[in-house]
């Protein structure tokens, strides 16, 4: 078999059998992005998660969204951005789990509640091991992720974004097209705040709406007593509770902010 001129095999070219000088004749960047178009065409929402800084909780509050909106009954993905820290697995404690290839491309985790779930963790033999890529290996993977994983139809699909503003994240803006809305996860702190700011700032240049500031790591219930405690000073999280609020109005309308 020869492909020549508009391939519309469903998985991508880095995927295919065909993928040689011989057997393939098509336009592989044209092919892809008919690919990733097809399977973003069939989510009604696409909605990212960031911060531009580790370590803020994004992996845990994108798990955490994504299961609320399954059981809610919605049909809800949950695709794992964050390359070099792919922790998703380990959320859902699926961490020997191995993804599937079909005729139609590769079919995501499915937990119990129906959430479909898709990580570079689930292609890793040791959790142990770090991934050490330059930016071209990261384009390719995030091409999979978005294009050769058969998502179906989708209510929601959910990306959890590496720290920063920078490759993956324009990457996936550029080849998701729309996307439906922006989530920004932060703590009551002075730094992480301050790189909220760009992370908002990012979105907003990339003319994606900020729908909601989580500030996480907020209050913590004291195990013996069962009452509040601040995990931050009291004054300290005061300020950037306000400063949350204040972004979050400067940037958004019909804006949301969660603690």
């Amino acid at each position: 078999m020869v492909v020549t001129g508009e391939c519309r095999l469903l998985h991508t070219c880095e995927m295919c059998e065909f993928n040689n000088e011989t057997d393939c004749k098509a336009d592989k960047n044209e092919h892809n992005r008919w690919l990733v178009n097809k399977r973003m065409n069939e989510i009604k929402h696409k909605i990212i998660v960031g911060s531009n800084k580790g370590g803020v909780g994004k992996s845990t509050v994108t798990t955490n969204l994504a299961i609320a909106l399954a059981e809610k009954g919605f049909a809800v993905g949950l695709a794992d951005a964050d390359l070099h820290g792919p922790n998703i697995p380990k959320l859902l404690q699926a961490e020997n789990v191995r993804l599937k290839s079909t005729d139609v491309g590769i079919d995501p985790y499915e937990t119990k509640n129906g959430l479909k779930v898709a990580s570079l963790g689930f292609l890793i033999e040791d959790p142990n091991m770090h991934i050490a890529w330059r930016d071209a290996v990261k384009y390719d993977f995030i091409i999979e992720l978005l294009g050769n994983i058969n998502w179906g139809p989708l209510d929601y699909l959910l990306f959890d974004l590496p720290p920063g503003t920078g490759n993956e994240q324009i990457t996936i803006i550029d080849f998701i097209g729309e996307v439906d809305g922006c989530v920004v996860v932060t703590t009551p702190q002075d730094l992480a705040i301050l790189d909220a700011r760009k992370m908002i700032s990012f979105a907003r240049d990339s003319n994606v709406p900020i729908v909601g500031v989580i500030e996480n790591m907020s209050t913590m219930s004291c195990p013996h007593c069962n009452e509040k405690i601040d995990v931050f000073k009291w004054w300290w999280k005061t300020i950037s509770r306000r400063t949350c609020i204040a972004i979050s109005r400067e940037y958004s309308s019909g804006w949301r902010y969660c603690c």
